[in-house]
């Protein structure tokens, strides 16, 4: 019996650590998608703006949807990844400036991709935090996902993903 009580206190340690690793994992899991963002949610924003959208198209276990718009001076293209398209993992916003202000030509495009809805977000602050940070490397948290700004000489690009 006494080695029974000395044994307990680490049966129950061992019990909690595998329930917070359970949990942890199932945490992850969640956030391997933007929640609630379904990809006719960027898609058909964009449409709305004269951007060009394909897909879905398959590769191998992922779906991709591609919408282009040629501005002239700027090409704009947003590639959305999902696993299915309520089941969305990655967001990108790719801003390709030819001739003129590239941080001018990408921010009003690049700041409306940020306000894209989903679970939890802000879309005023997201707007406004991709906007300053146009040309600069940064991260940042709205709610469950991360946006992630960064550029070279003359493309601006932004990432949503989960956090």
């Amino acid at each position: 019996m006494r080695a029974f009580a000395r044994l307990l206190p680490l049966v129950i340690a061992a019990a909690v650590v595998a329930a917070a690793s359970a949990a942890a994992s199932a945490n992850r899991a969640k956030a391997r998608f933007i929640p609630g963002l379904a990809a006719v949610d960027v898609y058909g924003n964009l449409e709305d703006r004269d951007f060009d959208c394909s897909g879905p198209k398959r590769l191998r276990t992922r779906l991709t949807w591609t919408c282009e718009l040629d501005a002239g001076p700027a090409e704009y293209i947003v590639d959305v990844w999902g696993k299915s398209p309520t089941q969305i993992e990655l967001v990108e916003g790719n801003a390709f400036v030819y001739s003129g202000n590239v941080d001018r030509l990408a921010k009003p495009f690049l700041g409306f991709l940020a306000t894209i809805p989903y679970r939890g977000a802000r879309p005023a602050a997201a707007r406004t935090w991709v906007e300053a940070n146009i040309g600069r490397q940064a991260q940042r948290r709205f709610g469950p996902v991360l946006f992630v700004v960064y550029g070279k000489a003359r493309a601006r690009f932004l990432e949503i993903k989960p956090a």
